[in-house]
């Protein structure tokens, strides 16, 4: 399974990352690698504050409280 990263900054400065999981994982489980993966980039790059992007509805859904995971891996 694989999942890929971009970052940009407001000085336009763009960094792109792919991964390569060497696990079997369901199908949202990469989604969420790839906001842990983001976090802790920007984290080690010093930002103070970060805005997400996301196309999986899912995620989004759990993060806002409005789903309910039933997959205890996620």
């Amino acid at each position: 399974m694989k999942a890929g990263v971009v970052l940009e900054r407001p000085s336009d400065l763009l960094l792109e990352q792919a991964f390569r999981f060497g696990f079997k994982a369901t199908n949202n489980q990469p989604d969420y690698e790839a906001l842990l993966a983001r976090l802790n980039l920007v984290y080690d790059m010093g930002a103070r504050e970060v805005t997400c992007k996301s196309d999986s509805q899912v995620m989004i859904g759990y993060i806002k409280g409005e789903f309910e995971v039933k997959e205890s891996l996620l």
